[in-house]
């Protein structure tokens, strides 16, 4: 269950974190996936800081309890930058939120396989990655849901032009069309965007908190060496 909720909530962000640059900020598709550097930088360094620590220590339960900390820490983050449009905010909680889930992706499985026994351990990853694949569909899936009916809902309640309703499709269809507005309905468009994507970081904040109160329950096995 961590495995899945931490999933979840980093998937949602890694998904929507450049949508919002795209669609609320109008920045490029390219500016938006380097912006999301921080995040594999922050994995990367996180699954291999999390090995070393556990080769050494020999434990990992206190270690995968702090990294889905930092994990909701971020996503915390995430949730208040870009609600005060803070670039550098949402840089460093995504960073921590990839630094925390790849720490967790390691020290988790450990758990999982030290849980198992050697005789399962096969078992034991296979059903590991199961549910981080399943943990990374429902959370875009179920981001999805609420971005676009949120979406549909302010846009349809703030256009008030008399061809609202084809702007709304066609603003659902494609984002190369917020360029095509005119200036105020473009900020208009990109404002009901701001707000529909605060909606997915508010789930990945509760998907987080759902991964943290799952790792508290795993137990702590010694480990071979």
């Amino acid at each position: 269950m961590a495995n899945f909720f931490a999933f979840a909530a980093h998937m949602t962000v890694l998904f929507y974190v450049p949508l919002y640059y795209q669609a609320a900020e109008a920045l490029s598709s390219s500016q938006a996936g380097m912006r999301l550097l921080p995040a594999i930088a922050g994995a990367v360094s996180g699954s291999l800081g999390g090995g070393l620590l556990m080769q050494k220590t020999g434990k990992y339960y206190w270690l995968t309890v702090s990294a889905y900390t930092l994990s909701v820490l971020g996503a915390v983050l995430v949730v208040i930058s870009s609600t005060i449009l803070s670039h550098v905010g949402i840089s460093i909680g995504i960073l921590l939120t990839g630094f925390g889930n790849g720490i967790g992706v390691t020290t988790s499985l450990v758990a999982l396989i030290a849980a198992a026994g050697s005789k399962d351990q096969a078992i034991a990853t296979a059903v590991s990655y199961l549910f981080r694949a399943l943990g990374t569909v429902a959370g875009v899936s179920v981001g999805s849901t609420l971005v676009q009916g949120r979406l549909r809902r302010e846009l349809a309640k703030r256009l008030t032009s008399d061809d609202a309703e084809e702007i709304v499709r066609k603003v659902r269809e494609s984002l190369e069309f917020i360029g095509t507005l005119p200036k105020e309905t473009r900020e208009v468009v990109r404002a009901c965007y701001k707000d529909s994507v605060h909606m997915a970081f508010v789930l990945a904040v509760g998907l987080a908190v759902s991964a943290l109160v799952s790792a508290v329950f795993i137990k702590e096995r010694r480990l071979g060496r």
